[in-house]
């Protein structure tokens, strides 16, 4: 016979957060950033931060000696609390993402 795949349900579920952040050089180079890392290029570069709508993320835009844009996502306040909302809402538990 067939077997039929039964969905999870939510409360057996993770939302990952990250506790880390990403460093975008655009167009295409990127990787991942730790604290310090984000503490040293808030000290060095003095970044704007936006709110981007889609990812619920704070993004600091700025641009190096070099001229290289970068767009930097690292969890904020409000980011962290949008997704455990997002989490309740859904029944689903979480598990926080680190790195270093």
């Amino acid at each position: 016979g067939e077997e039929r795949h039964r969905p999870s349900p939510p409360s057996s579920l993770l939302v990952g957060i990250n506790f880390y952040g990403n460093d975008y050089r655009l167009p295409h180079e990127g990787g991942s950033m730790v604290a310090s890392q984000f503490l040293e290029v808030l000290d060095k570069q003095r970044p704007k931060f936006v709110w981007d709508t889609d990812a619920h993320e704070h993004v600091a835009k700025y641009k190096t000696k070099d001229g290289a844009t970068h767009h930097l996502y690292y969890p904020s306040l409000k980011s962290v609390k949008d997704r455990l909302d997002a989490a309740s809402e859904l029944g689903c538990g979480i598990a926080i993402w680190d790195l270093g």
